[in-house]
């Protein structure tokens, strides 16, 4: 039975696509088309950058703070270089003690208040680009 009613209706279907006519586009086609795009309003977004010039200001303003707050505030010492141990590379770091380096990356004191800002300014920043990567990701899939 299945069998029957899929032969008539391949016939039907068959005696359906002969009786139509094939269409074709008309001679001026292409020209009546373009007419209709020339005469579409076109839209024009103006770029605009991420961070306006005011946050950038107020960045370099921050910037600016942090860092005179680390050279000329009262932070206390953590003692960085003092408390690493390099003896697990097995490198021994005795005649590095007296240079100009050393002597002069000792007298650097870094408070704890611009450590921390330090490390949640770095967190944000790498929270904010993953967010801004998936955003333009979705955002300009074609």
């Amino acid at each position: 039975m299945k069998e029957n009613s899929e032969q008539r209706l391949d016939k039907l279907t068959n005696k359906i696509i002969k009786a139509t006519k094939l269409e074709s586009p008309s001679a001026n086609f292409t020209s009546t088309v373009m007419a209709q795009i020339e005469g579409l309003e076109t839209i024009k977004i103006a770029d605009q950058p991420l961070i306006s010039k005011r946050g950038w200001i107020v960045v370099a303003i921050i910037l600016a703070g942090i860092l005179s707050y680390a050279f000329f505030g009262n932070g206390e010492s953590l003692g960085w270089f003092e408390g690493v141990d390099f003896s697990f590379m097995g490198i021994d770091f005795k005649g590095f003690e007296n240079n100009k380096i050393s002597e002069t990356l000792s007298g650097i004191t870094i408070s704890k208040t611009l450590m921390y800002s330090v490390i949640l300014f770095g967190i944000i920043v790498l929270v904010q680009v993953s967010m801004f990567k998936t955003y333009f990701h979705k955002r300009f899939q074609f």
